[in-house]
């Protein structure tokens, strides 16, 4: 809960001017097999795409770059965990997944 707070005010703050390596740093934490890691980037890239999701046409530059980057990694990972895992953690993860997915549908509607 307080990493997460504490992101989404550095992501209103910093991102993207002050803290351009964090596509990097999200990109490296859902690449490894770390699950909490990969849990807590997921959590952290969900505060991102609700950051923007009712910001102006012009203002969601950014976001489009991430999730250009992102987008296939999420998928990877989503279908890695699908076929191949059946614990609660795993439907928790599918969960964020599918939950960042959807904001970022929304924020492309809107």
């Amino acid at each position: 809960c307080q990493l997460i707070t504490t992101a989404g005010t550095m992501i209103k703050t910093d991102f993207p001017s002050k803290w351009p390596q964090f596509i990097n740093q999200i990109h490296t934490c859902l690449s490894t097999d770390n699950i909490d890691a990969c849990e807590s980037a997921l959590l952290i890239f969900y505060t991102l795409v609700q950051h923007y999701e009712y910001k102006k046409t012009e203002d969601r530059g950014p976001i489009d770059e991430v999730m250009l980057v992102v987008l296939p990694l999420l998928h990877q990972r989503f279908m890695q965990l699908f076929t191949h895992n059946d614990s609660d953690q795993s439907a928790l993860i599918q969960k964020q997944i599918l939950k960042i997915f959807h904001a970022y549908t929304q924020v492309c509607f809107s």
